[in-house]
């Protein structure tokens, strides 16, 4: 949701669903592309992939959404006031490279970087995303965070999620191969 609540935006495989949030019964509203206000994002034209995790910066203007299939990367969107969604351009335009297969995100509490996992079996990472003025997002090509197999474990070791502490200044990593917590 937005910070003021009014609006819930849903990942699909259809790409990314926009609803109001009736504010006295909590009820979700949707109405379909093309309507203003919010509308759907054209899963052709803006999303492929496997579209997972959104996440709304705290300012309500940007929402970024992960896509863990090849080549990896995070789609990002500027919000407007009436909910609609609109590619970031940029430069450096949407979508950002994130690792090999981004699966959860995560971002800080102040808006300044955003986290992503790196979920690829066998030798998982967490990259940390600058977040510029505009919403788009730097580029860190090297993670913050390397996972390596672990010994005698059943299945690949992988993070799959992500989570901050409310202060911003530590995280937490699940792993669902070795069943773990960094």
């Amino acid at each position: 949701t937005d910070p003021e609540r009014r609006f819930a935006f849903v990942v699909t495989g259809a790409g990314v669903q926009v609803y109001t949030i009736d504010p006295s019964t909590g009820k979700l509203n949707y109405i379909p592309a093309g309507l203003t206000p919010p509308g759907t994002v054209a899963p052709a034209t803006s999303l492929t992939g496997s579209p997972t995790f959104p996440v709304m910066h705290p300012s309500g203007g940007h929402l970024y959404v992960s896509n863990q299939q090849a080549p990896g990367n995070i789609y990002g969107f500027d919000v407007d006031n009436s909910g609609n969604l609109t590619a970031m351009v940029g430069p450096p335009a949407s979508p950002f490279p994130a690792g090999a297969s981004p699966l959860s995100i995560v971002m800080d509490p102040k808006g300044r970087f955003l986290y992503a996992v790196d979920a690829t079996a066998g030798a998982s990472g967490v990259y940390s995303l600058p977040i510029n003025s505009d919403g788009t997002l730097g580029i860190d090509p090297a993670p913050i965070m390397l996972v390596s197999p672990v010994p005698g474990a059943t299945v690949s070791t992988r993070i799959t999620y992500l989570t901050l502490h409310p202060n911003g200044k530590f995280a937490y990593a699940t792993d669902n191969g070795g069943d773990l917590i960094y």
